[in-house]
């Protein structure tokens, strides 16, 4: 008999305040391919269900059973942010479906928190591509929720010094 894995027990939430909206769904996974059980994809239907928004966190740390094409067209976030701490996280497939234009149309931005470098060497085509690839990412939203910015800071001692201040993202 067929049991969800606890991943795809994860809790999802999205977050909204005035205009703005974020999504995260923890260790959600998408990847049937190998089962061929669509009951397993819990990650589309619960984007689905969240609809757009203008943040989304990478389901699963962008392993590459997560972050399916029906997750990025459904949320259609300006930004992702990509929990990383792994060698394989991000994988490729899952990093090159964030960056995808084929799958909805505007500009995005991804923030990871802890890129390794063997991750760097393999996944050099796309890695430059991040606007941060390391360090804590915080989401900060001005009153009444018209826009954002993202800022990374360095997490390497307790200064939590300020290496990235991007936006204002407009938010729709």
């Amino acid at each position: 008999m067929d049991y969800p894995t606890k991943n795809m027990c994860s809790i999802a939430m999205r977050l909204s305040y005035g205009k703005f909206d974020y999504f995260t769904g923890g260790d959600l996974t998408s990847d049937t391919e190998e089962s061929g059980k669509l009951w397993q994809d819990i990650e589309t239907p619960v984007a689905r269900a969240a609809g757009p928004v203008e943040v989304a966190v990478a389901d699963h740390h962008a392993y590459f059973d997560a972050v399916g094409p029906h997750f990025a067209r459904a949320l259609r976030p300006e930004v992702f942010v990509i929990p990383s701490w792994y060698v394989a996280h991000p994988s490729d497939l899952p990093s090159r479906r964030m960056l995808r234009h084929r799958l909805y149309p505007g500009d995005r931005d991804i923030y990871a928190t802890c890129i390794m470098e063997a991750n760097r060497m393999v996944n050099n085509q796309w890695i430059p591509k991040l606007r941060s690839q390391d360090g804590n990412i915080i989401v900060r939203v001005a009153v009444v929720g018209e826009e954002f910015r993202v800022i990374a800071t360095d997490d390497t001692d307790d200064s939590d010094r300020i290496k990235l201040v991007a936006g204002p993202y407009r938010c729709k």
